[in-house]
């Protein structure tokens, strides 16, 4: 739940994907995702993020990717994203 002035807002029926290879920077963002109620998959390999979203029931609501993944950018992510026919409203 997150409260916005008079509005609360129920994060859990969205999805997230997380991709950053700093283990700290990782735990940070979760325990953020966490607190919002926002259920997220974390990577810290620096995995692509199209893999990781075809693999998930349903088209993630939110990305938030490393743009220095030792792999892929952040920017090549999500330009991969916005191309595959099944993301590209993500």
């Amino acid at each position: 739940m997150y409260k916005n002035g008079d509005d609360i807002i129920d994060l859990s029926t969205l999805s997230a994907i997380a991709i950053e290879d700093d283990t700290a920077g990782a735990a940070l963002i979760k325990v953020h995702l966490w607190r919002l109620g926002l259920p997220a998959h974390l990577d810290t390999v620096g995995t692509s993020a199209v893999d990781i979203a075809l693999g998930m029931a349903s088209p993630p609501d939110l990305v938030l990717t490393d743009l220095h993944l030792p792999f892929i950018s952040g920017y090549d992510n999500l330009r991969d994203l916005r191309q595959h026919p099944r993301l590209d409203h993500t």
